[in-house]
């Protein structure tokens, strides 16, 4: 006597399960359409979770080896242009120096997250050293706040200029490490 559709569809559907997901029949098997019902379930939803942790680690990879394309493509276009300009040899030096340090940096990344884990990053990494300056103390938490959220960290190389006297500045510097100097000429 022939099964019921249902039942033949259900035993086809756990027999393609079970042989594609490689798991095997083995010693215990489902016996009840129940039984093999949650089986396949169970295989299914392995699988998926299986695919989005492979998937998670790939795009963690391919995302490393992109970040580093772009970093060699960087460094190799300022090659190309320091050479063909022919510039002077403590300026690619310092050219160079700057771009591993900002290359090697994970922070500029941080502008890419979202609003909520930018701020608390930023808080945590400058939030004290900004309240204490003279210029922000005693002003409110939500104005250190937006001000914390706006930092734009920068390296320097020695020797660097950061800004001329006759240029006009658009952003307040702090400086958290090292030390600058200031030169004033004429």
């Amino acid at each position: 006597e022939a099964a019921p559709k249902a039942s033949q569809y259900l035993a086809s559907l756990y027999w393609s399960t079970i042989t594609a997901s490689t798991v095997g029949y083995g010693d215990f098997y489902p016996v009840g359409e129940a039984e093999q019902a949650l089986t396949v379930i169970f295989v299914l939803v392995n699988i998926w979770l299986l695919a989005g942790i492979v998937g998670g680690i790939s795009a963690l990879a391919s995302m490393s080896d992109t970040d580093m394309a772009e970093s060699r493509h960087t460094i190799s276009s300022f090659e190309r242009l320091l050479s063909e300009e022919r510039i002077s040899p403590d300026v690619v030096l310092a050219t160079r120096e700057y771009l591993r340090l900002s290359l090697e940096s994970a922070r500029a990344n941080v502008d890419s997250l979202p609003a909520s884990v930018r701020l608390s990053i930023r808080t945590q990494r400058f939030g004290d050293a900004l309240a204490s300056q003279p210029l922000l103390r005693g002003l409110s938490r939500r104005f250190v706040a937006d001000c914390v959220d706006r930092v734009a960290e920068d390296a320097f190389v020695s020797g660097m200029t950061i800004l001329r006297a006759e240029d006009i500045p658009n952003r307040l510097c702090i400086i958290l490490e090292g030390s600058a100097q200031l030169q004033v000429a004429g």
